[in-house]
C-alpha cells in the first residue's frame, strides 16, 4: 500500500535511505516512516498515516456511494461483531485508488486521500461505474451503494475480464462477506456469483471459495 501511495521510485528511495542509516543499528517504527517520510517529493507524511495502521486492532471498510458524477467515501472500522471496537471513531489515512469505466470500456485511475470520515469527489457523469481500491492495493474493504453493486455485477457478467483477476478476487471477497454478515442483498450477491461460471482464473475461484467455505 505505501509503494503505490509514494511511488515505486520514492519508495525504493526510503528504503535504500532507512537500510543505509540503521545498519548494523536498533531501529523503531518511527525510523521507517521517517526515512520515507523524507524520500517522498510530495512530500507525504508517512508517520502520521501510519500511526492508525499500527496500533488499531481493526482494520477499515470504505463505502462508496454514487449520486450521478459525485462519489462519496465513507470510512468505518470493519468487524465482523458488536464489538466495543466496531464503534470506534478510529479514523485512518487511507490511499483511496479507484477506477472510473468510461463507455469505451477503460478504466482511469485515480487517488484521493480519505483523512475524515468522509469526503468526496467527482468522476464523469457518463462513467458505467467505479471501483474502490482499483489495483487491490490497500488493506481494506469496499462497500458500494445497492446501484453502484449491480453495475458492477452486470460488467462481471457481459465482460469480466474488463477487471484484473486480483480486482475480480477482491469483489468477490468483499461480497461474500458482507453477505454472509447480513450487510448486503441476497439477491445483488447471485448476480455477482453468477458470472463464475465464465471465469477461468485461479485467483477469483480460489478467493470465491475460500470466502464460501
Amino acid at each position: 500500500m505505501i509503494r503505490s501511495w509514494l511511488g515505486e521510485d520514492d519508495f525504493m528511495t526510503g528504503i535504500k535511505k532507512y537500510l543505509k542509516e540503521n545498519k548494523y543499528g536498533n531501529v523503531v517504527n518511527e525510523d521507517l516512516w521517517q526515512a520515507l517520510s523524507d524520500s517522498s517529493r510530495d512530500r507525504w507524511d508517512v508517520k502520521s498515516a501510519m500511526e492508525t495502521w499500527m496500533v488499531e486492532k481493526a482494520y477499515p471498510v470504505v463505502t462508496v456511494n454514487r449520486r450521478g458524477s459525485e462519489i462519496s467515501i465513507t470510512q468505518d472500522p470493519f468487524i465482523f461483531a458488536n464489538t466495543p471496537a466496531s464503534k470506534s471513531s478510529t479514523k485512518w489515512t487511507i490511499p483511496f485508488w479507484y477506477g472510473a469505466l468510461d463507455k469505451s470500456g477503460n478504466f482511469s485511475r485515480k487517488m484521493v486521500m480519505l483523512r475524515e470520515k468522509t469526503d468526496s469527489f467527482m468522476i464523469s457523469d457518463d462513467a458505467k461505474l467505479i471501483k474502490g481500491n482499483y489495483g487491490n492495493e490497500g488493506n481494506f474493504r469496499v462497500n458500494y451503494d445497492p446501484e453502484s453493486w449491480k453495475a458492477i455485477a452486470a460488467q462481471l457478467n457481459n465482460d469480466h475480464e474488463i477487471f484484473s483477476p486480483g480486482d475480480r478476487a477482491h469483489l468477490l471477497n468483499d461480497f461474500i462477506t458482507f453477505t454472509s454478515i447480513q450487510i448486503m442483498n441476497a439477491s445483488i450477491a447471485i448476480e455477482m456469483i453468477n458470472y463464475l461460471e465464465k471465469e477461468f482464473d485461479f485467483l477469483p475461484w480460489y478467493s470465491a471459495i475460500m470466502g464460501l467455505e
